[in-house]
């Protein structure tokens, strides 16, 4: 539904959107294009300098929640990265994001947490072991910390 832009609707029509949840720049910018018509463009731009002046919306905010989020939906850093930049994310903010030693610690703690909920036992072969790091890769989660997960001495626990 287009509608003839007006700077005065732009700004409240943005902060109803953030007001449900975080958007990162790019795709609250898709949405109010989408909401107004394409002449828009720059006063579109103009809000959403606005709003991170007035901090309403801000990317990096905007990463943690997301990445917070996925982490506790069982998925890896790999996946939650193709996501971030599939939301308009730079790679370069999302590579100073996930470096940090307790994401990765988090990523380690959730693929644990996955593995346990999905398999329960120890593979008891090769093609139980593939099955389950393939289960693992898929949720996105890197193959470094699957391997790692399964060399550890865990399984002394069960």
């Amino acid at each position: 539904m287009e509608q003839m832009p007006s700077a005065p609707a732009i700004y409240p029509y943005a902060l109803m959107l953030l007001s449900r949840r975080e958007y990162s720049r790019a795709e609250l910018r898709q949405k109010l294009l989408r909401r107004f018509t394409s002449d828009a463009s720059e006063l579109i731009d103009a809000t959403l300098a606005r709003l991170a002046t007035d901090s309403y919306q801000s990317d990096q905010r905007f990463m943690e929640n997301f990445l917070n989020s996925r982490l506790q939906r069982g998925y890896g850093l790999n996946r939650i990265k193709l996501e971030l930049r599939q939301k308009g994310i730079n790679q370069e903010s999302i590579n100073s994001l996930t470096k940090d030693a307790s994401i990765q610690e988090q990523e380690q703690l959730q693929l644990e947490r996955m593995w346990r909920k999905k398999f329960k036992s120890q593979p008891k072969n090769n093609q139980e072991r593939y099955k389950q790091q393939s289960h693992l890769a898929n949720k996105g989660f890197r193959k470094e910390i699957i391997e790692q997960f399964f060399r550890s001495s865990h399984w002394d626990d069960e």
